[in-house]
């Protein structure tokens, strides 16, 4: 059982390591602040934004992360615009590390000519690329 022994020497450090491991784990894949649970809050946020302002029967959103993805048939630009702020503001703007949607990709059917627009975190509109 000589081979053993320094298993048994370093058992604390061996269950530090263990505890770690399973803490790591937990973290990124089933605590509340995962990427999973982070994205179903904002989707969540982000539908019942639209449903306030009154936009959810021509707009539906996607998350893709802290992304969101607008999608219909706008009936005026003042509705789509009504729609993106919406989403923009539907959860707190916390960026990239604390949460919140970072940008707003709107993918609604335009005249020909124009490019797609994306907004950023704060709201400045720009082209998708």
């Amino acid at each position: 059982m000589k081979y053993l022994d320094p298993v048994i020497r370093h058992r604390g450090l061996l269950i530090s390591a263990g505890v770690f491991l399973l803490f790591g784990i937990w973290a990124v894949y089933l605590s509340p602040w995962s990427a999973r649970a982070m994205e179903a809050r904002l989707q969540a946020a982000a539908e019942s934004a639209l449903e306030r302002v009154g936009e959810q029967g021509w707009a539906s959103v996607e998350m893709r992360g802290q992304r969101a993805v607008l999608s219909g048939t706008a009936p005026s630009d003042e509705a789509q615009a009504r729609a993106v702020r919406a989403v923009r503001q539907a959860h707190w703007a916390g960026g990239t590390i604390a949460g919140g949607v970072t940008r707003v990709v709107v993918e609604t059917p335009q005249p020909a000519g124009e490019a797609d627009q994306t907004t950023g975190a704060n709201g400045a509109a720009q082209e998708a690329i």
